[in-house]
């Protein structure tokens, strides 16, 4: 297993985990049909030549046989001849005859199953090639859409990440404005300005703004006291002259 495919093999698997992992797509469906086919088609082929390869070797053993018999009958036929037995002779002539038919039936399988060998070792080359093909393909389409999903993947994630300083930041501006709007007292009525609050402490903070009603009263009993500026006696002029002073 390759770099590519390994590398499909575990986004696969982390999209199995998430439950969003498809079936597979078509055309890998396709392929692996293919890929099975063809493997199926070697498998026939390797096993109909170990029978071819098994036939040809015992149908040469034979043929060998067969050759070896030949010679043999020749052998007795000559030297029947030689010693005048024809009838003999003829009768070993037969032998060797059949002999000889057999020969070329054994010639011609031996020379089929040749052939047989030659054509199967070819188609097995072709399909050993068809299957190598065909898998490098799944290879390189599991290999592409492995990188498509990861591109979604992180995608998906690049997106999620920016809608969260989004949504954080909608959530603050949110929960300003809701610290922005009036809030109701207990008693169903808005509550004093701030400002008004403000004021009121900082006046009893000068002592100017008296909460008790007791001191209050004092205090306001005491202002009346206090003569204003237009209920002043005038200063008294002094009625003596400058002659006053001398003539005394």
């Amino acid at each position: 297993m390759n770099a590519l495919t390994r590398l499909f093999h575990r986004l696969r698997n982390g999209a199995d985990d998430r439950g969003d992992s498809p079936a597979g797509s078509p055309v890998q469906r396709i392929l692996d049909i293919e890929i099975r086919g063809a493997d199926e088609r070697l498998h026939t082929l390797r096993a109909e030549l170990a029978s071819v390869a098994s036939r040809r070797a015992a149908a040469s053993e034979d043929l060998q046989a067969t050759v070896s018999a030949i010679d043999a009958r020749e052998a007795q036929a000559i030297r029947a001849l030689q010693a005048e037995k024809h009838s003999i002779a003829r009768e070993i002539a037969g032998v060797i005859a059949a002999l000889e038919q057999q020969r070329a039936r054994e010639q011609d399988l031996v020379r089929f199953l040749g052939e047989r060998t030659v054509q199967l070792e070819a188609d097995i080359e072709t399909w050993t090639s068809t299957l190598r093909r065909l898998k490098h393909q799944l290879d390189t389409v599991r290999a592409s859409e492995g990188v498509q999903l990861a591109q979604a993947i992180v995608a998906n994630r690049q997106s999620t990440s920016a809608a969260l300083p989004r949504n954080a930041l909608e959530a603050a501006q949110r929960m300003k404005a809701r610290q922005l709007e009036p809030q109701a007292g207990t008693d169903g009525q808005p509550p004093k300005p701030q400002s008004t609050d403000l004021l009121d402490a900082r006046l009893r903070d000068a002592g100017i703004l008296e909460t008790n009603p007791q001191i209050a009263a004092v205090i306001e009993r005491l202002q009346c006291q206090i003569p204003t500026p237009a209920t002043k006696a005038p200063r008294r002029r002094s009625t003596r002259t400058a002659t006053d002073g001398i003539h005394e």
